[in-house]
C-alpha cells in the first residue's frame, strides 16, 4: 500500500491494528517474540529465498521498463492511484454493514476497475480513444471477461466514431 502512495498514517491505522490483533491471538508475552522469530526463520529456506529473489528481480525489471518515458510514469502513477482507491473501497465494503452503502461502494469499485482496465487498453494502444477503451472495460466487467464478437464489433465502431470526432474537433480548433 505504501508503494501505491497511500498515506502512512492510514497504512499504520489499517495494518497496525490487524497485526496487533494477530499478535494478541498468539498468546502471552513470551509467545509473541517466539512466534515472530519462528516466522522470520521460516522465511530463510531455499524455496523462500528463491521466490523472494524472483519477485525482486521481476520488480526491478518492471521498474526498469517503466522508467523509459514520462507518459509511462504518469500511467503507472494513475494505475497505482486506481489500485489504491480500489483497495480502500474493498476495505470499506468489507467493514461496513448496510445494503445501500455496500451497493454504492461496490458500484464505485466497479467504476474504478473499469477505469483501470480502460487506462491499460489505451496505454497498449488497443484503442485509439478513451471512450472506446472505457466501453470495452465496462463490457468486460459486465460479462465477467467474455465479450461476444457482436459487442466487440460495436465497441470498435464506438472507438472509430470517437476518434473521428476528436479529429474533427482538432481541425475545428485550427480554423480561424
Amino acid at each position: 500500500m505504501m508503494a501505491a502512495g497511500q498515506n502512512p498514517f492510514i497504512l499504520a491505522m489499517r495494518q497496525g491494528t490487524q497485526v496487533s490483533q494477530m499478535m494478541n491471538q498468539m498468546g502471552g508475552r513470551t509467545q509473541i517474540p517466539r512466534g515472530l522469530a519462528s516466522g522470520f526463520v521460516s522465511m530463510i529456506n531455499p524455496v523462500s529465498l528463491v521466490t523472494i529473489g524472483v519477485i525482486a528481480a521481476g520488480a526491478a525489471i518492471v521498474q526498469w521498463m517503466s522508467s523509459g518515458s514520462d507518459a509511462v510514469k504518469d500511467f503507472t502513477s494513475a494505475i497505482g492511484d486506481a489500485d489504491s482507491a480500489i483497495s480502500n473501497l474493498r476495505f470499506a465494503v468489507d467493514t461496513m454493514n448496510g445494503a445501500t452503502l455496500n451497493t454504492s461502494l461496490e458500484s464505485r469499485l466497479q467504476g474504478l476497475q473499469a477505469e483501470a482496465i480502460a487506462m491499460r487498453l489505451v496505454n497498449t494502444e488497443a484503442f485509439r480513444t478513451e471512450e472506446g477503451a472505457q466501453a470495452l472495460a465496462e463490457a468486460i466487467l459486465a460479462t465477467g471477461g467474455a465479450v461476444d464478437a457482436q459487442t466487440a464489433s460495436m465497441i470498435q465502431q464506438i472507438d472509430a466514431a470517437a476518434a473521428l470526432n476528436e479529429q474533427l474537433n482538432r481541425n475545428a480548433e485550427k480554423m480561424p
